[in-house]
């Protein structure tokens, strides 16, 4: 055989050797694609997919959670669509995973049943959600909710559940791994004999090109496919290079940032910020992977498809085959909607820890198990203290047993129980609360937890006692002005008759003595009839500026011969800014009952009496306590003492007319009474305090004035009538008389009359007859007022004198605006009558009156 056939045949050979392995090199590289397929196949997507399968039934549990603690339907209805797009986003993961699972497909679908069988159960969530059963919703989704994802991730054997499928495709991977390595290395050195046969045969060459085109091809396939997983999955991926230039992103980021043209490599920080950013994002998870080369996580707050959300971004580098990281591949995930759920969750926490109600928690058992800091700040208790004590740490020991019986039958009811309580402090004090305990349920509708929710009313029920005082004083005050006018008649004749009588009667005769004791007596009866009218603030009192220091000082210098050498005054005066308008005898008898009253608790045992005057400015808060009483300058007079005090049960009624501790024959129960009418006559109020065996302390505010101090007017001197004529009215007949006989015999001329529209007719008839009219104020048919402005309308210069037992229409400025001399308190006597009388009849205005009236009465008498 010649060389040629030889080598012809060696050639052939050699071509038949080279093409069985080609042919062979082929078919490897044919197997090593297809491992290939199927290793980026199964990672990429099967295991992609059991874990999207996870992650959407972890955030439809969470989501179901959401459910649950959604209190309206709108929050309820985003809750359950949320739910329900996870929903479809896992059944399609179920359906790629069946498609494209390596192993047995039955374990697929026992993992997809089981998926399916969980819907019943989010369901009923739903609808007892929707019917307001929170509590048991709560349950299911906690216990038997959870219970059924953990049987899903690890099935009923632990080899048919979710997780299994993911540790097959897992341990899939390594084997397809493993054989590709291993075909690899075949394929190397077969292709090695084909390129060293390449030299010689030009046919090896080709077949090598040829089999660089099919692993092209595949990696070509193999590209799209991994393109086309990333672009389905439900979060942002991007590609980003060291210069952090954005070189391509999936399907969700162009949604986000439409705009975006990665083919011009735009800088991430000025793309995907709104307005653009100039320098890169120093706590962006790219930047921070490109710095250390490891997988970095960020929160970022940005912008994107025209609304604010927040992004959770998870940075992987890229590394070649230099170990250089040649880009870092970006998974971005739209948190948006849960950041805000736990902001509210946040912000219902934060709203707890700061209302101004004490909030508490127990147990079953009424084991405290959280407190506000409202409850630390109104019991004196810290958190630590209270934890794992039992809620009666707070008792008072002040509510009866059937008030504990019908709290504990509302608590086994299940209701809610309201009250008001009087709670206890740790430092022992007692507070007025407003409580409110509800109980908590559990799914099965036993009760696991109370919530107590307690407002301080301690202001409230303080202000409402005053007012509730001030509305009883009201009242009998109301009464005793009803009664005041009729008394004062009676009292008027009584004493006007008395003195009539005793005018007739020598001093020396017992009968003398015997009228003196009545008009003692009705004088009493008269100055109780001012107490009641004081303590009713119905009665009038001249007020002037005066201050108050020397008021004290001169009741003080009184007091010192009565109180006991035992008794020790103190004084404590500022004497600037103490100018108060009010009546002086009215404040001195104030100071008087209230030091006699303090002196009479230390007469035995002895003490100190101290007696503080200082100026106080009040403001809006401040008042708040004192409903009477407006924002200024005030005086406040503070008497202490260090007597028995005042027992609780009597310290509410002390300022009650009549109601006195005292036995009897030593009080009539009025002195307190007055004091406090004469200080809220004056726009004041009194206060006070008491521990039983350490004394007693009350404070008088009165508003400070600025007026000028008056000068004191003269007295105006005894003087008896010169027959005048004076027309006298009153609507009861024994005043009538008693009134005639005593101006008579004051030396005055009286016509007296029993109606005031008799009086009228008359006074038209001679309107200048009269010197003087005195008139009663209460009568039927024209008061005394209405009567007086007749009288003026007539004669404007005619001297008018009212009288009143009491009225609340008519003060002593309305009776001056419209002409009347003087406005007088029934009852009166003898000696009070004949000083008006003169004063109003010597007036400048009269003195040209009398005149008159004399020469027109003497005129009259002629002609008569």
């Amino acid at each position: 055989m010649n060389p040629k056939s030889r080598l012809i045949l060696g050639l052939t050979f050699l071509m038949v050797i080279l093409f069985f392995l080609g042919g062979y090199a082929v078919y490897e590289a044919r197997e090593l694609a297809a491992i290939s397929r199927k290793l980026y196949l199964h990672p990429l997507t099967v295991s992609n997919s059991v874990r999207d399968i996870k992650s959407n039934i972890n955030a439809m549990h969470n989501s179901m959670k959401d459910v649950v603690l959604s209190r309206t339907a709108e929050e309820i209805n985003v809750a359950i669509s949320r739910v329900n797009s996870l929903e479809r986003e896992t059944f399609k993961a179920f359906g790629l995973v069946g498609r494209r699972f390596l192993g047995d497909v039955a374990y697929v679908v026992a993992a997809y049943i089981d998926f399916k069988n969980w819907k019943p159960i989010r369901a009923e969530v739903i609808t007892l959600t929707r019917q307001g059963k929170y509590a048991e919703a709560a349950a299911i989704t906690r216990d038997t909710g959870a219970r059924y994802i953990d049987q899903m991730f690890n099935g009923a054997d632990g080899i048919s559940g979710i997780n299994y499928l993911l540790e097959f495709a897992n341990n899939k991977a390594e084997e397809l791994q493993r054989r590709a390595a291993e075909k690899e290395k075949r394929t190397i050195a077969q292709l090695s004999v084909l390129v060293l046969a390449a030299i010689v045969l030009s046919i090896i060459v080709g077949f090598l090109l040829f089999n660089s085109l099919k692993a092209s091809y595949a990696l070509e396939e193999s590209e799209k496919r991994y393109k086309s997983v990333v672009d389905n999955i439900g979060i942002g991926v991007a590609l980003i290079s060291p210069r952090m230039e954005v070189l391509t992103l999936n399907k969700q980021m162009r949604q986000w940032y439409p705009d975006t043209d990665t083919a011009k490599k735009p800088l991430c920080y000025k793309v995907f910020h709104s307005p653009p950013r100039e320098e890169v994002c120093v706590n962006c998870a790219a930047y921070q992977t490109f710095a250390d080369g490891e997988v970095h996580e960020s929160i970022v707050d940005t912008s994107a498809g025209g609304r604010s959300v927040t992004f959770r971004m998870i940075a992987s580098p890229i590394i070649d085959k230099n170990a250089q990281i040649v880009s870092a591949i970006v998974m971005v995930e739209d948190i948006t909607e849960r950041i805000q759920a736990e902001r509210e969750r946040s912000r219902m926490f934060t709203a707890i820890e700061q209302v101004q109600e004490s909030i508490t928690i127990t147990d079953a058992q009424g084991l405290i198990e959280y407190v506000n800091p409202s409850f630390e700040q109104l019991t004196g208790y810290s958190r630590e203290e209270v934890l794992g004590k039992h809620g009666s740490l707070l008792s008072s020991g002040k509510h009866t047993m059937q008030f504990k019986k019908e709290m504990v039958e509302t608590f086994s009811r299940g209701d809610i129980w309201k009250a008001h309580m009087i709670c206890k402090k740790k430092d022992g004090s007692f507070f007025d609360t407003e409580t409110m305990i509800s109980p908590v349920k559990d799914a099965s509708g036993k009760i696991c937890n109370y919530v107590s929710i307690m407002r301080d009313i301690s202001d409230r029920i303080r202000i409402e006692t005053q007012l509730r005082q001030a509305q009883k004083m009201e009242a009998i005050g109301t009464l005793a002005g009803g009664i005041a006018h009729d008394f004062n008649n009676i009292l008027g004749a009584i004493i006007g008759y008395t003195e009539l009588a005793q005018d007739g009667i020598p001093q020396s005769s017992p009968t003398h003595g015997y009228l003196s004791e009545v008009l003692t007596s009705s004088k009493r009866a008269r100055d109780l009839v001012k107490h009641i009218l004081t303590f009713s603030r119905k009665n009038e009192h001249e007020r002037k500026p005066v201050q108050l220091h020397t008021i004290v000082q001169d009741s003080l210098r009184m007091l010192r011969a009565a109180i006991p050498a035992t008794i020790t005054i103190c004084q404590n005066l500022e004497e600037h800014s103490d100018t108060v308008l009010a009546d002086p005898v009215q404040i001195h008898q104030v100071i008087i009952n209230l030091c006699t009253n303090a002196a009479q608790e230390m007469q035995e045992t002895g003490g100190i009496l101290e007696i503080r005057l200082a100026p106080v400015v009040l403001d809006a808060a401040e008042v708040k306590v004192h409903p009477e009483l407006r924002p200024g300058s005030y005086v406040q007079l503070t008497i202490k003492d260090t007597g028995n005090g005042i027992r609780p049960e009597v310290i509410e009624r002390i300022f009650d007319p009549f109601f006195t501790t005292k036995s009897v024959g030593e009080g009539t129960g009025m002195g307190l009474a007055v004091v406090d009418g004469i200080v809220r006559a004056h726009n004041g109020t009194i206060t006070v305090e008491s521990k039983v065996g350490e004394g007693t302390i009350f404070r008088i505010l009165l508003p400070k004035s600025t007026a000028e101090l008056e000068t004191k007017p003269e007295e105006v001197e005894d003087a008896c009538g010169g027959g005048e004529c004076i027309l006298f009215v009153d609507d009861e007949e024994a005043l009538v008389r008693s009134g005639k006989k005593m101006m008579e015999s004051l030396g005055y001329t009286v016509i007296a009359i029993s109606s005031s529209t008799e009086a009228l007719a008359v006074f038209s008839r001679e309107p200048d007859r009269f010197n003087l009219v005195v008139t009663d104020q209460t009568m039927p048919n024209l008061t005394g007022y209405e009567l007086a402005c007749r009288l003026i309308d007539i004669r404007p210069d005619i001297p008018i004198i009212l009288c009143t037992g009491f009225s609340e229409t008519v003060s002593s400025a309305k009776a001056e605006s419209v002409g009347i001399k003087r406005l007088v308190m029934k009852p009166i006597n003898k000696k009070e009558m004949a000083h008006i009388t003169r004063s109003v009849l010597d007036d400048g205005s009269a003195a040209d009156t009398r005149a008159y009236g004399r020469q027109s009465h003497s005129k009259a008498l002629q002609q008569g």
